[in-house]
């Protein structure tokens, strides 16, 4: 029910559907464990199994893991 995320969900769906995958370019930005921290994670927010609250915390943890190195 909630508009943002199901915007976002609808948004990656067309994408996906086109061919293509929005996190394509993530790799080149950011560390790849980083990139696929946020690339399963947002599969997982999505579908359900991670609260936001989860994903997030998922997502600092790698960016930090990140930084580290």
């Amino acid at each position: 029910g909630n508009k943002a995320f199901e915007s976002v969900g609808a948004g990656h769906e067309v994408l996906g559907l086109a061919g293509g995958t929005s996190g394509q370019w993530l790799a080149s930005f950011v560390d790849p464990a980083a990139a696929e921290v946020f690339q399963n994670g947002s599969q997982r927010l999505f579908a359900g199994v991670w609260t936001p609250e989860e994903f997030i915390e998922q997502i600092v943890n790698a960016t930090n893991a990140s930084r580290a190195q």
